[in-house]
């Protein structure tokens, strides 16, 4: 371990554990004070690394340690596969493998965070049970928690690779996305700017050669593995291979590095904290790299505004990059976008898919061409109205199967996903979704609080119409009550204006918003009340009036639940 008191100037080396120790993490609450986090145990130094002591943690608690925060000398966790909360200094520790709530559902833990001595911050990605990555929040006293969902894994490969907390309002996630051939991904960074309640996807890009065909640095096509800010608007992203990223509006635009210090080789694996006003990098071979000027900040005199949208047909396109120089931004849920602190002069702004790249085979399939293809200007002023009409090239397929019981009879009103889309067993056990694009990767899941299904999933690329699909159920007849636990009550059923869910457990809800779909699977439009829904104490209360008259299904996450509009 090295120690800089110069903001990374000068370095000095603390042998602190014995050679060829893996070092998973390590929190240092003051400037006496170290904890190592190690795969079977921790290290502390009360006094700057003099006289460590090394502190075996028992393997039936937690099987590897892989992150470690210390509130203070005291108070501090260790996690992965489980939790585990001490008040002395490591002395002692307890856990709960559950956190409590009595619904067997393991998780592993990521980057805690103290918001308080109570509260701590951490990610989550569950092992089984809800599937899917969250924000979580726990209270070390009381072992309770609340999950905050960041994105559903059913439907995207994601690694997270770093959290940074600004200040309480604003956290940062980095990592990868929908992995490809040789553990390479999307550059994927998520942003919270209201304590974790929400989460947007800020950037998705696969950065290969074709997204900058005008500099000098190709970026590597690998995803992010660390992140820091300075500030709020201030802050900094690296990945494997020698990637940098810059923000300099709060993460709404990310700038790629183009011209790496000489000394600086493409290391395999890096990671980044910010030294006061100063971004250190450290790399997997040893080196520490100190930012010595930041040429790519705006210059005061850049101060132009750049905005449009993206088009599909009438209505706007989500989730697209858009790129000035070696700048990218992401438009927003209506197919916005903008770009601030623009310098004056000659730019050139494109569109661009987020995973075609014209060469990998994973990812040799354009969805959409964007005209016009390019914006040349001339800037000397804010300027907005930068459209682009997105020109759908994608080709769709059907999926179908059917759902039957042990002695070979269909079974009816059994819905199933294949990404974000959702279709529901007819009374002969058969099930069809006609539209699902081609050369993606997806899973056919079945759902039912009665039944398990064999198979439980399918995962599927299709290039033409499949109808092979099939499932086999079976009556759950385990000791659980399955009748009242992970279930959605819809009451009135039937109703006329207005229903009210309750979710079992209460609480079950936090970080979905409800959707609805009709009896063809097809997702009813939003209404502003279940836009705006939100779970308190279990319940969310949803305007149907506009409704046509007919069965309906409610689908919240993973769970789904029939009723009848009058």
């Amino acid at each position: 371990m090295y120690n800089s008191k110069d903001f990374g100037k000068n370095w000095k080396l603390i042998n602190l554990v014995k050679p060829n120790t893996y070092i998973w993490d390590i929190s240092c609450p003051d400037t006496n004070t170290f904890y190592l986090g190690l795969r079977k145990g921790i290290y502390k130094s009360l006094n700057k690394g003099k006289n460590p002591e090394k502190i075996t943690i028992d393997s039936n608690a937690i099987y590897d340690i892989k992150s470690i925060s210390m509130l203070n000398q005291d108070v501090g966790v260790a996690c992965y596969s489980s939790m585990l909360v001490t008040k002395d200094s490591w002395k002692t520790y307890k856990y709960e493998k559950y956190w409590g709530k009595n619904d067997s559902i393991e998780f592993s833990f990521s980057y805690p965070r103290f918001k308080n001595d109570s509260i701590l911050n951490c990610i989550i990605r569950n092992t089984r049970g809800k599937k899917g990555y969250y924000f979580g929040e726990f209270n070390i006293n009381t072992f309770e928690y609340d999950l905050i969902m960041i994105v559903n894994h059913k439907y995207v490969n994601m690694f997270f690779g770093d959290m940074s907390v600004v200040d309480k309002n604003h956290i940062f996630l980095c990592g990868k996305s929908d992995n490809i051939s040789g553990g390479s991904g999307n550059d994927a960074i998520f942003k919270s700017a209201d304590s974790g309640k929400t989460w947007r996807r800020v950037l998705d890009l696969y950065s290969a050669d074709s997204k900058f065909n005008r500099t000098d640095y190709q970026p590597p096509e690998f995803g992010l593995q660390s992140i820091s800010f300075k500030d709020s608007l201030t802050g900094i992203a690296v990945g494997q291979f020698g990637k940098i990223l810059y923000t300099y509006d709060g993460g709404e635009s990310w700038i790629y590095e183009t011209k790496l210090h000489d000394s600086i080789y493409q290391p395999p694996t890096m990671q980044v904290r910010y030294a006061g006003s100063v971004p250190i990098i450290a790399t997997l071979d040893g080196q520490i790299y100190r930012m010595i000027e930041d040429n790519i900040a705006p210059k005061p005199e850049d101060t132009i505004t750049i905005s449009g949208r993206v088009w599909e047909g009438k209505k706007g396109q989500p989730g697209i990059p858009i790129i000035i120089g070696n700048r990218v931004t992401m438009t927003d849920s209506n197919g916005y976008y903008k770009f601030t602190k623009v310098k004056a002069g000659k730019q050139i702004v494109y569109a661009v898919n987020k995973y075609y790249d014209g060469g990998n085979p994973k990812y040799d399939y354009k969805p959409f061409d964007y005209t016009p293809k390019e914006y040349n200007l001339d800037l000397t002023g804010d300027t907005s109205g930068i459209d682009f009409n997105a020109i759908d090239l994608r080709t769709f397929y059907s999926v179908s199967g059917e759902i039957i019981t042990s002695d070979g009879k269909g079974l009816k009103d059994i819905p199933l996903t294949i990404g974000d889309i959702i279709t529901i067993s007819t009374i002969d056990g058969k099930f069809k979704f006609p539209k699902i694009e081609s050369k993606r990767n997806f899973e056919l899941i079945p759902y039912s609080k009665e039944y398990t299904f064999t198979p439980s999933v399918y995962s599927i690329t299709i290039d033409k119409d499949l109808d092979t699909f099939k499932f086999k159920a079976s009556i759950i007849t385990s000791v659980v009550d399955y009748t009242n636990s992970n279930k959605i009550l819809i009451s009135p059923n039937p109703a006329s204006d207005y229903i009210t869910i309750s979710l079992s457990p209460a609480g079950g809800g936090r970080g979905w918003t409800p959707e609805i779909f009709n009896i063809f699977g097809e997702k009813e439009s939003t209404p502003s009340s279940l836009r705006d829904a939100t779970p308190q104490e279990g319940n969310f209360r949803i305007d149907v009036s506009n409704l046509a008259p007919g069965v309906y299904f409610i689908k919240i996450g993973d769970r789904f639940e029939k009723f009848i509009k009058m």
